[in-house]
């Protein structure tokens, strides 16, 4: 379909890139019965020897996997939904099958789920069928199939230009908590810290800047965690009420994260980036009277606000005020204690 874009000859279009490759160049057949598949695979593999014919995952086109294989041509099993179609495919003799992960997805299931699924079953009987994972979303994606043990992948050129900016945030990190032992992995779920794991949200495909500095403000604040926070310290010394255990909790972030802020502009610059996420999906944003603004929320805006010099952020300005008189008396002296000691 992208060659037919192009407005170029097909099979022109596949000869150069088989000259450019070294391995295996899938070439699909558009005939969807078994004498039409035949045909055109007799036409498309005298393109050049490291042409693999491409056929659907279907009946007619396991009998032309089956007729193709055993006189020695590769063949690319493809449009794999389900394991139980993965077996098939090996069982025909396929050189590789493609199951499509992106596309599983979409229709909620978990697409990493088949590629564990056909690994275990051609692993059971020693299958020698690669696994070819397709319809590759993000870095997520790539970095899960290499764990499952996925052979091969087909990924546009922004969901490989991923693992750069992941490696990146992985070095930044280890250089901040001066630990050896970080990574840093997307994640299309919340933002989370398991230790040394970062699990940061992903940017999209053409990695905006907006999303970029996101994925980098909860890295850099998960990596100055590890460094300035002391957890047993924190942990005996905090309160057991709910709603002083959350401001406890979020005065702690706000000073590491002011370490690095008031340290570094770029990291300053990341972490705005990473609050502004926060704090569109906090309650702060929404709210209209006191009591509907979360306080440890309102107390880590404030004392932000004392420990860096930046403002509150724009969309958290109304909940701030509705609260600052009532913080400011209670908690004024000790911000600015902590901000003199800082």
């Amino acid at each position: 379909s992208l060659i037919a874009k192009s407005g170029r000859d097909f099979l022109e279009v596949t000869k150069e890139i088989c000259a450019i490759v070294d391995g295996p160049v899938s070439a699909e057949v558009i005939a969807l019965d078994h004498e039409g598949m035949m045909r055109e695979a007799e036409i498309l593999r005298k393109i050049a020897d490291n042409v693999c014919i491409k056929v659907p995952l279907t009946i007619d086109g396991l009998k032309t996997c089956k007729a193709l294989t055993g006189d020695g041509t590769k063949v690319n099993v493809t449009l794999c939904f389900s394991a139980n179609q993965a077996l098939l495919a090996a069982k025909a003799g396929a050189t590789f099958v493609s199951p499509f992960i992106g596309r599983h997805d979409d229709n909620g299931f978990d697409g990493l789920d088949l590629i564990r699924d056909i690994r275990l079953i051609y692993d059971n009987y020693n299958y020698a069928t690669e696994i070819l994972a397709a319809s590759i979303r993000h870095g997520v994606h790539v970095l899960e199939c290499a764990r499952i043990g996925a052979d091969v992948m087909t990924a546009p050129p922004s969901v490989i230009k991923d693992g750069p900016e992941s490696a990146a945030l992985t070095g930044a990190s280890r250089a901040i908590a001066e630990r050896a032992d970080i990574e840093v992995n997307w994640s299309a779920d919340n933002p989370s810290q398991s230790g040394t794991t970062f699990r940061v949200p992903m940017p999209g495909r053409s990695l905006p800047r907006a999303a970029a500095m996101e994925a980098r403000g909860f890295a850099d604040s998960y990596a100055l965690r590890l460094k300035h926070h002391n957890e047993a310290l924190h942990r005996k010394n905090a309160p057991q009420e709910a709603v002083a255990r959350a401001a406890y909790d979020a005065v702690e972030t706000v000073r590491f994260e002011a370490l690095g802020a008031n340290d570094y502009a770029g990291m300053r610059e990341n972490l705005g980036a990473a609050l502004d996420m926060r704090m569109a999906s906090d309650a702060i944003s929404r709210a209209e009277r006191a009591e509907q603004v979360p306080m440890h929320t309102a107390l880590a805006l404030i004392l932000r606000e004392k420990l860096t010099g930046q403002p509150i952020p724009e969309m958290a300005k109304r909940g701030v005020e509705l609260r600052r008189a009532f913080i400011e008396e209670k908690a004024g002296g000790d911000i600015a204690a902590l901000a003199d000691k800082l």
